[in-house]
């Protein structure tokens, strides 16, 4: 993350993915790591939701381990876990903008927005 953030200095960060690190587990040395290096970038994690829920035998869990970093929380206007599937986990999706940008969109628009943004991965749906 220091390597990739230092390229990335002064630009509007976000990181999607699968961490593999629960983020409703606080006492987890990972979860306490990444949380520091998150903080020493002013990233917040957006998504607040269980995203995976596994069965483990008669036993099942429930993490939040699919998340979206970011640097420019003022940009969003909602994070949310979708209740489609990919794979073994939820999908999660983020609006970034006003209304403005959400009325009358074309994909070339929100190519051109996203342009300002380092993404890690990029899903552009139709809804």
């Amino acid at each position: 993350m220091n390597e990739c953030m230092a390229k990335l200095s002064k630009k509007k960060v976000l990181w999607i993915g699968d961490i593999n690190i629960d983020q409703n587990n606080l006492s987890l040395p990972q979860y306490k790591k990444m949380d520091m290096a998150l903080k020493s970038y002013s990233m917040v994690q957006t998504v607040q939701d269980i995203t995976r829920i596994a069965k483990h035998g008669n036993k099942y869990t429930n993490t939040l381990i699919d998340v979206i970093f970011t640097n420019c929380y003022a940009d969003f206007s909602t994070t949310k876990v979708l209740p489609e599937r990919v794979g073994d986990h939820q999908a999660i999706m983020c609006l970034l903008g006003t209304r403005k940008l959400l009325s009358g969109i074309t994909r070339q628009k929100i190519l051109g927005y996203l342009n300002n943004f380092y993404l890690s991965t990029v899903i552009i749906a139709k809804y």
